[in-house]
């Protein structure tokens, strides 16, 4: 009897073989959908940036998103459904061990010289013997069994947890990913010929700065100290280059940029560069103005990843000030010059801070 408990028992370990495959075959479904979805998002991805393509890739890209949720979803119902069943697994198995135990500890006191004598003749003796054997030798197994599966347990309870954070952060990029979709059509008002105009200003903009770095002829510098006034913010490049009144900082150490974050220090700022979030700021630097209101920061940001600067990152931070006042956050040598973005002038200062570290100041007045 104790073994027949002992099979059954075994029996609640796995789920049953028809729910494991009904969910595994969508499971599978889903992967497939994820990779045709991935192949389509390359595509547009590679193919000439409007607003339809955009909207598309973003519609794309939340889909793929969703998949991700249901599957995690569903992997998570079939790791509880295998949870449980550990459960009453565990709770048949350690009843019957306890049984075993106790039934063990009775026989462990009986007397081998006993159980011989006991006996009617030889082969009762030898019969009882044998059971006893095979019973430690089961009850060896069971104790095993138990050890497997409370290990097994606590695995699948450790892999639930993770499902759980993985879906959350996948129902964060959900959000976000509505957000940034959101937040295009709010810029564009849906309408392709300013979104448009907004890439090429972005594009055109990018590539002025990074002529007017390479070209500038930094002569005839004047010194210039640390919080002194340099120049004023501006819209200089408009309507071709910029789109309104800001300053686009950038600093360039050995030729390189470098992120601007990482030489100023930590201020209270206002935040307006969604749908991006918020970053830290780790120099020892004053900002160069105000009460900074940030309109973009540095890198891969919201503009960069939809392709506005040609699939490479932001090189630099926007940001505003009520107080036009720009100054110099450290001493060097303060150059001024101009360049030509799309038919306008777009006017730039540059200080030279020794070590081949430059700052540089664009759209200024």
């Amino acid at each position: 009897m104790r073994v027949v408990l002992f099979i059954l028992s075994l029996l609640f370990i796995l789920p049953p073989l028809v729910l494991g495959q009904t969910v595994e075959e969508r499971l599978k479904q889903k992967e497939e959908e994820i990779r045709s979805l991935e192949v389509r998002i390359t595509e547009l991805q590679s193919q000439a940036k409007t607003l339809n393509t955009q909207i598309t890739l973003f519609n794309n890209q939340i889909q793929v998103t969703r998949l991700r949720i249901s599957q995690t979803e569903q992997q998570i119902e079939l790791l509880a459904d295998k949870i449980s069943r550990l459960e009453v697994s565990l709770d048949r198995l350690s009843q019957i061990l306890e049984n075993r135990i106790a039934h063990t500890y009775r026989q462990a006191q009986i007397d081998p010289i006993y159980l011989f004598f006991s006996s009617s003749d030889l082969p009762s003796f030898l019969s009882r013997y044998k059971y006893l054997k095979v019973a430690q030798i089961h009850d060896r197994k069971l104790i095993t069994q138990v050890a497997q599966t409370q290990v097994s347990y606590q695995d699948q309870k450790a892999e639930e947890e993770n499902l759980k954070l993985q879906l959350e952060g996948q129902r964060k990029q959900l959000a976000d990913q509505l957000s940034q979709k959101q937040h295009l059509l709010q810029i564009t008002k849906n309408d392709e010929k300013k979104y448009q105009s907004l890439l090429a200003a972005a594009h055109a903009e990018q590539e002025a700065i990074r002529l007017a770095m390479r070209t500038a002829r930094l002569v005839d510098g004047s010194p210039i100290g640390k919080g002194e006034a340099i120049a004023l913010i501006g819209n200089t490049g408009a309507p071709g280059c910029s789109t309104g009144a800001h300053l686009h900082l950038e600093v360039v150490k050995d030729g390189n940029p470098q992120d601007p974050s990482t030489y100023l220090k930590s201020s209270s700022v206002n935040w307006a560069n969604q749908p991006d979030g918020q970053f830290g700021f780790s120099g020892n630097w004053d900002f160069p103005v105000e009460s900074p209101r940030i309109t973009q920061g540095y890198g891969m940001t919201y503009w960069a990843r939809i392709g506005w600067y040609g699939g490479g990152p932001h090189t630099g931070i926007d940001m505003t000030s009520e107080n036009v006042a720009i100054r110099s956050p450290e001493s060097g040598t303060l150059y001024r010059g101009s360049t030509t973005c799309k038919g306008s002038t777009m006017k730039y200062v540059a200080i030279d801070h020794g070590s081949n570290l430059f700052t540089w100041y664009f759209h200024v007045q």
